[in-house]
């Protein structure tokens, strides 16, 4: 639990952060007695991983957890951008890991599927590398006119988006990721 000064002057607040799946976090929350969340954050692609029902769903669920003046910010990958800049294989290297994935995307569903591989650098050079996992993964992607779509059908406000949470320059549809910001319908 983190304090910090708040803008009114002297007066302190709890900051709280709690991490979880948003797909199951409000049973979670809700059993432990947590609610009343001022905001919660879907960042980094957590969300979209099964269908767009389902995605309404989760939204509507984590209402229960949250303040009628709840904002929801929800970051995820823009649609439209991957339509532009789709590529079936991509690598990534660091010092001591290499991701290697192999995608496709359904245009019409706007659904993609990818096989990552994720190989261990086991001794020194480049030629000594052991898979250490394999993954499969789907999931779905938004436009911005979607993500509105279902944000509202679970009961939310949307309000606005951005081109990232940085900067905060109106979202313009060039960029990777949407960041949302949405309120409680209540």
């Amino acid at each position: 639990m983190n304090n910090f000064r708040g803008l009114e002057g002297n007066k302190k607040r709890s900051l709280r952060f709690i991490e979880g799946d948003p797909y199951c976090s409000s049973d979670v929350l809700l059993k432990n007695n947590e609610s009343n969340f001022d905001v919660i954050i879907i960042m980094d692609n957590s969300f979209g991983y099964f269908d767009k029902s389902r995605d309404i769903y989760m939204l509507k669920i984590l209402s229960r957890v949250a303040k009628p003046d709840c904002l929801l910010i929800v970051e995820t990958e823009n649609r439209d951008w991957r339509l532009l800049n789709f590529e079936p294989v991509t690598c990534f290297e660091s010092d001591k890991l290499l991701i290697y994935g192999k995608w496709n995307f359904d245009f019409e569903t706007s659904v993609s599927t990818g096989s990552l591989k994720f190989f261990q650098r086991t001794g020194k050079g480049d030629v000594n590398w052991n898979l250490a996992l394999q993954l499969e993964m789907i999931m779905r992607l938004y436009s911005l006119h979607e993500l509105i779509e279902v944000i509202g059908k679970a009961g939310w406000n949307y309000r606005l988006s951005f081109d990232d949470i940085i900067s905060l320059i109106p979202f313009s549809n060039k960029t990777m990721s949407i960041f949302s910001i949405s309120s409680m319908s209540r």
